[in-house]
C-alpha cells in the first residue's frame, strides 16, 4: 500500500533531474535523448514500487501500534508548529510572489503544506540504509511521518481546489476516495491473500509462483489505482529549476533564513515532545527531530503543483527547492553525529554487562542476587534483560538501594540496566 501511494513521485523525480541536467547542453541529449525517456521513466517507477514493497515487508506491524499512544501527539506538535510558522512565512513571501498574481489563501496553503511535509520515502530509505527501521528510533519516526504526511495531504488537496476555482468538496472527494481504496486492500484483499498464503503454507509450498504472480498484478494494479486517484495531487508538467533567478543577495539571504525556520518549526517541537512523552534521551529525540525534518522529493512533488496551478513563482519554487536538498543531504550525517556516534560509543557488549552484575553480586551479596539473560543490544540499548532479586537485610537496603538504583532499576522484575548506556 506504502508503494501504491508513493509510485508515482518518482516519475516527478526523473523527469526533474533531467532538468537539472538538460542546462548542460550536448553530454545531457547525448547520454539521456528524449526518446528514452519513456522507458527511463517505467525501470525506475518498478524499481521504487518493488523498493517500497520490500520495505513494508521489512516493517514491524506491531512495533508500529504498540507506539501510537506516543506517536499521536509528537505528530500533533510535528503538524501544528511547522504548518502555523509556514503560514507566517508565506505572508512574509507574498510580497515577493506579488507579481505572480494568485489566490492569496492557496498560496498560504501551499507553503504551509510545504513545511508541514516529511518525505517518507527518502525518511525510510535513509532509516534502512542505517539499520535503524525497526529499531524504536527508526518505528516512532516511520509512525510519525505516516500520520503527519496523511494529514498535509489533506491540506494540500484543500488549497488545489482553491487555486483552481474549484470546490473544496471536489479535494475531499479525492480524500474519500483514498480512505475507500485503503479499506478495501485491508478488510478485503488483504484477509483474502492471508488465506491463500495459509492454504499454500499447508503445503509446505509458501513460495508457489502463482502466489508470486498474483501478488505482483495486485501491486502493479494498485499503484495504477492510487495514480488515476491522485491526479489531483500529482502533476507531471516538466517545469524547470531557475536557479538562475537567484542573482540578488535578498535571495540567497532568504534561502538561509528559510532553511533556518523550517528546521526550528519541525526539530524543535518534535524534540521537545518526544522528550515529553518517551522520557527517551536527549540524542535520541533531537534525531528524531532531524529525521522528521527530511524533505526530498515530497516537497519538491507539492511545490511542483503549487507552480502547475499558478499559485508559486518561479524564483520561490527554485529557493524552496535548494532548501529541500540542502536539509536532505544534512539529515544523515546530523543523525550519525547525534544517535549513531553516541550509541557506537556506549555500546555494550554481553561481557560489559555480566562484569557489572558479578560485581552486584559480590559487593551486595546479602541483598541482591541476580540472574540476567541479554537478548538484545543494539545502537547503545539493552532490551530485555531479566533480573530476579530477592532481597533481605532491610537494615541495610535503604543506604545500598540509591547504589544498586545505578545498575538495576528497583523495585519490581524484569528491569532494565540503567547508567551503563543511554535509553
Amino acid at each position: 500500500m506504502i508503494a501504491c501511494q508513493i509510485d508515482c513521485l518518482d516519475k516527478y523525480d526523473a523527469y526533474q533531474n533531467y532538468n537539472y541536467t538538460s542546462h548542460v547542453r550536448g553530454w545531457s541529449e547525448a547520454i539521456w535523448p528524449e526518446s528514452s525517456l519513456p522507458a527511463f521513466q517505467l525501470i525506475a517507477n518498478l524499481g521504487l514500487l518493488f523498493f517500497m514493497f520490500f520495505l513494508g515487508l521489512e516493517l514491524d506491524l506491531d512495533q508500529i501500534k504498540n507506539s501510537w499512544k506516543t506517536t499521536i501527539p509528537i505528530a500533533c506538535a510535528s503538524i501544528i508548529f511547522p504548518v502555523g510558522i509556514g503560514c507566517a512565512v508565506a505572508l512574509w513571501f507574498y510580497d515577493m510572489n506579488s507579481n505572480f498574481q494568485s489566490n492569496k489563501i492557496a498560496f498560504i496553503l501551499f507553503v504551509a503544506s510545504g513545511f508541514g511535509f516529511s518525505a517518507f520515502p527518502v525518511l525510510a530509505t535513509l532509516l534502512n540504509s542505517n539499520g535503524l527501521l525497526n529499531k524504536p528510533i527508526g518505528v516512532q519516526t516511520i509512525s510519525l511521518a505516516a500520520v503527519e504526511d496523511s494529514s498535509v495531504w489533506v491540506i494540500l488537496a484543500i488549497a488545489s481546489a482553491f487555486s483552481s476555482g474549484d470546490s473544496v468538496l471536489h479535494g475531499l472527494y479525492t480524500l474519500l476516495l483514498t480512505i475507500a481504496f485503503i479499506a478495501i486492500m485491508v478488510f478485503i484483499i488483504r484477509p483474502i491473500l492471508k488465506r491463500l498464503h495459509g492454504f499454500y503454507l499447508r503445503r509446505n509450498d509458501d513460495t508457489n509462483v502463482y502466489l508470486v504472480v498474483i501478488c505482483f498484478l495486485l501491486l502493479v494494479a494498485a499503484a495504477f489505482t492510487t495514480e488515476v486517484m491522485g491526479n489531483l495531487y500529482f502533476a507531471n508538467s516538466g517545469l524547470r529549476t531557475r536557479l538562475d533567478l537567484l542573482t540578488t543577495g535578498q535571495s540567497w539571504w532568504t534561502l538561509v533564513v528559510l532553511i533556518f525556520l523550517a528546521s526550528i518549526a519541525k526539530i524543535l517541537p518534535v524534540a521537545l515532545m518526544s522528550k515529553l512523552c518517551t522520557k527517551k534521551s536527549w540524542s535520541y529525540c533531537s534525531s528524531m527531530g532531524v529525521l522528521m525534518n527530511t524533505r526530498g522529493i515530497v516537497q519538491l512533488v507539492v511545490l511542483n503543483i503549487g507552480v502547475e496551478l499558478k499559485v508559486i513563482s518561479p524564483i520561490i519554487f527554485a529557493i524552496f527547492v535548494l532548501m529541500a536538498t540542502v536539509l536532505t543531504f544534512l539529515t544523515s550525517p546530523i543523525v550519525y553525529l547525534l544517535y549513531r556516534r553516541g550509541a557506537d560509543k556506549e555500546k555494550l557488549s554481553m561481557d560489559d554487562v555480566t562484569e557489572e552484575l558479578d560485581a552486584v553480586r559480590e559487593g551486595y551479596n546479602n541483598m541482591v542476587e541476580c540472574e540476567s539473560t541479554i537478548y538484545t543490544i543494539s545502537n547503545g540499548e539493552i532490551i530485555n534483560i531479566k533480573l530476579n532479586s530477592s532481597q533481605a537485610n532491610s537494615n541495610a537496603n535503604r543506604d545500598q538501594s540509591e547504589v544498586i538504583g545505578n545498575i538495576v532499576e528497583m523495585p519490581t522484575c524484569p528491569r532494565r540496566v540503567l547508567n551503563m548506556t543511554r535509553f
